[in-house]
């Protein structure tokens, strides 16, 4: 839910939609990412999270009036609590924000695919 208003601050005024699949990478297509850490933008091997970081990032950069760092930081914020919240359920200690550790998923679910998927549908 709060990803959707993170994404519509980023997209509402330029009329895209988001690029990233489900538990995978951003497309190919899109332009190379305008900060990067030591030299690096994310990569196909990189966590799911960075992947979805890039296409936040990449959307508050499409946004040409800006939205400024208040706006900014609180989307970030939303985004990184969902996924946490999300990728909580698959942990075996993790505690997420809202609900504790009433979301646990059984041990046998808790496989990289399935956190990897669980943190892409919070994201979008």
């Amino acid at each position: 839910m709060g990803v959707v208003v993170a994404a519509a601050v980023g997209m509402a005024s330029v009329g895209g939609s988001a690029r990233a699949q489900v538990a995978g990478p951003p497309d190919p297509d899109t332009p190379a990412p305008l900060s990067t850490i030591n030299g690096l933008g994310p990569s196909k091997g990189d966590n799911v999270v960075l992947l979805w970081d890039e296409e936040l990032l990449q959307a508050i950069r499409a946004n040409p009036g800006g939205t400024g760092p208040t706006v900014t930081a609180r989307a970030l914020g939303v985004a990184h609590t969902s996924m946490f919240d999300a990728w909580a359920a698959y942990d075996a200690r993790a505690v997420g924000t809202r609900y504790g550790d009433k979301l646990r998923r059984p041990a046998s679910e808790r496989t990289p695919e399935n956190k990897s998927k669980a943190i892409s549908f919070a994201a979008r």
